[in-house]
């Protein structure tokens, strides 16, 4: 038996070798990622690799063995660096929804932070693998003529088979009942996705998630109905201080208050004294001391999501709207609740001088309410026929973005500020910038700006992380510009006084790791509270609200309730994930790109696994952020079950939704 068993191992120590060095390039690559190579459910990837493994067993020629297994190494190869390039880039793990993002990933891929470690690793073990098994090749010659034809059958058979039900019923048993995932939320002691299923695991996973089990437990339209109607809002005291106003809604893409004033959390900020930031950002500053300003908000989203998180107030938990549920009936947006509710006609209208297909605005914004989507191309357009009519002696809106820049938001604003302010109209605008966006190269069309700061800011220090800081401060001028043109344009034509603006980032400046470089977080060890690195502004300009500072935790789902409240709409709190800001209640965030909690000193992968407490976070805390999780994650499942059924496209939901808001309403409509 002895004598057999190295028989084997001689004979198919090819197979043995793909194997061993296999699961080295899958556990080093997810050290590379979670600083611990240990998977604690590695058996949806164990069981494609004794596939790949069983098949190479079934094949004589040790050449065709060595060339399936350098193929099937070096594929594994590049999906660990892919995944591992994706997540030390923007924090993501893979979710098969991110097929739909490929085309726009490819547009803001630049300079991207190569992972050393999982490339050379794993192409040295390729390497290995080659020389070892070409050297015993040529010493054995090309076919093991000690194995019979009938062993290699049996044997790669039974091991081919093994793989293959080990890795569809391990796939099976996660996918096979979606309530889970809900119960993951709550109970999972999971530190990490990889660690847990490993980086080709969880490939394997999101795909047949994503092409197989595709539907989530259905709920009866009775159950979400009731859910969805079982409870009205609670008017705070700002309830209709903006009844009747304008509203203009502007994402300012990575907006940080380091980019507009000092901070105690903000070590690594600019030593800039507040006269000089008030002389660089005169706009941003004079905005913040006029408006009710939230210095706890906080935004752990891609672009997309929190855009959409902004007009909606939710999101769900599987697909991406923009791409997934965009031919939606989609009623319970602010645009279509206005729509519905306002006896006069508004203009409905969104803006962002970026391309118009990027995260398939164009036909998206359709869905949520807005009349046009107006895009850069449309911009350049714009700008051409207003210098073919001789309104204008130059271009107003250039397309930077044709020649590797970003395009301004001072153009922008300039070129479009009497369509989006319309004089006679009463008007709903929403406007997301594009300058801010990263990388933090020295940009040519900005080189005023940055004349400007170093005639301000004169001992730079020199290295390479302030140059990005010195970058983006430029950016935020040029934004700081943009929103000066807009000020003085509605004060000008005095639409300010009866205009309500509502000003957020988007998320941190998670670019180049600006973010952690000034607020001095790098890792869960720090004294440092980590939730604050998505800590970014939310301020609020309405001239009957005034000047107030909120320092409750407050996050990116409160901002469609909060306008709401503003404008004197009550609303169902089902369908809404944040509260008013205006309210006692506070929010905590789920975020859909990212696939964790983030509340006021709490970072967690479920309310049972916290990656990140401050210290000061108390037992007290911990269970109220565990209360707020478990009601968010009602409505995640609800909001689910109204997405991945269509559910208001059936014309009876959709018109129940509607005639409830109005006789929720009955003031606002008489």
């Amino acid at each position: 038996m002895k004598n057999r068993i190295i028989t084997f191992i001689k004979t198919n120590l090819t197979v043995i070798l793909f194997v061993v060095f296999s699961i080295l390039i899958e556990m080093i690559s997810v050290y590379s990622i979670e600083e611990s190579p240990f998977i604690s459910y590695p058996w949806i990837w164990l069981g494609l690799l004794l596939l790949i493994a069983g098949i190479m067993l079934m094949i004589k020629s040790e050449r065709a063995r060595m060339v399936i297994g350098i193929i099937f190494m070096l594929l594994q190869s590049i999906i660990c660096m892919i995944m591992a390039v994706l997540f030390n880039m923007a924090g993501q793990y893979f979710d098969f929804g991110m097929l739909n993002l490929r085309n726009d990933a490819f547009g803001i891929l630049e300079n991207i932070p190569m992972d050393f470690v999982t490339f050379y690793t794993a192409f040295f073990f390729c390497l290995v693998f080659g020389i070892s098994t070409a050297r015993r090749r040529r010493r054995a010659g090309n076919s093991p003529a000690e194995t019979k034809k009938s062993v290699r059958l049996i044997s790669g058979s039974a091991v081919m088979a093994a793989g293959l039900l080990l890795a569809v019923f391990a796939t099976y048993n996660v996918n096979k009942d979606q309530k889970n995932k809900y119960e993951d939320l709550r109970y999972s002691t999971d530190s990490s996705v990889y660690n847990t299923y490993g980086i080709c695991g969880n490939l394997i996973n999101e795909f047949a998630d994503g092409l197989i089990f595709t539907e989530d437990e259905v709920i009866s339209d009775e159950k979400v109905n009731d859910f969805i109607y079982g409870e009205v809002s609670e008017p705070t005291e700002y309830f209709g201080v903006s009844k009747d106003n304008n509203v203009v809604v502007v994402l300012v893409e990575s907006l940080e208050w380091f980019g507009m004033l000092k901070n105690d959390y903000l070590p690594n900020a600019l030593p800039l004294t507040d006269e000089q930031y008030a002389e660089l950002f005169p706009n941003l500053t004079a905005f913040y001391n006029s408006s009710v300003v939230m210095t706890d908000f906080h935004s752990k989203e891609k672009t997309d999501i929190s855009e959409t998180m902004s007009i909606l107030g939710a999101y769900p938990t599987r697909g991406y709207i923009n791409y997934d549920y965009y031919d939606q009936k989609i009623p319970q947006t602010i645009p279509n609740i206005l729509r519905n509710l306002c006896d006069e006609e508004l203009v409905i209208n969104s803006y962002h001088n970026g391309s118009k297909t990027f995260y398939n605005r164009d036909v998206a914004h359709v869905s949520y309410g807005f009349t046009k989507f107006t895009s850069s191309e449309d911009m350049y357009e714009i700008s051409d026929q207003m210098l073919r009519d001789g309104l204008v002696d130059k271009e107003v809106m250039h397309d930077y973005m044709h020649e590797g820049e970003r395009n301004l938001d001072s153009e922008m604003l300039e070129l479009c500020k009497e369509r989006m302010f319309p004089e006679n109209e009463r008007f709903f605008t929403y406007i997301t910038s594009i300058t801010m966006h990263g990388m933090f190269y020295e940009r040519a069309n900005l080189a005023h700006h940055k004349e400007k700061l170093l005639s301000v800011y004169t001992d730079p220090a020199g290295t390479e992380e302030e140059e990005l800081l010195i970058n983006y401060l430029c950016t935020v001028m040029e934004f700081d510009k943009a929103l000066g043109i807009m000020m003085d344009y509605l004060r000008d034509k005095g639409l300010l006084d009866h205009t309500t603006v509502i000003l957020f980032g988007d998320h941190n400046c998670y670019y180049q790791d600006l973010s952690n470089y000034v607020k001095n977080i790098y890792d869960y060890d720090t004294e440092m509270n980590y939730s604050d690195l998505y800590r970014v502004p939310l301020m609020i300009y309405d001239e009957h609200a005034g000047h107030k500072v909120i320092d409750k935790f407050t996050c990116t789902a409160d901002i469609a309730p909060s306008i709401l409240d503003l404008l004197g709409i009550k609303y169902y709190s089902n369908m809404f994930y944040g509260h008013s800001v205006f309210s006692d209640e506070e929010s905590v965030i789920y975020s859909r790109a990212y696939n964790f909690f983030v509340d006021d000193g709490i970072v967690a992968k479920s309310l049972s696994r916290p990656l990140f407490k401050a210290d000061d976070v108390t037992d007290e805390d911990w269970n109220d952020f565990k209360e707020k999780g478990n009601t968010l994650i009602d409505k995640l499942e609800y909001c689910d079950q109204i997405f991945t059924r269509d559910f208001f496209s059936d014309p009876e939901n959709y018109e129940t939704f509607i005639e409830k808001m109005k006789e929720i309403n009955a003031d606002l409509t008489q």
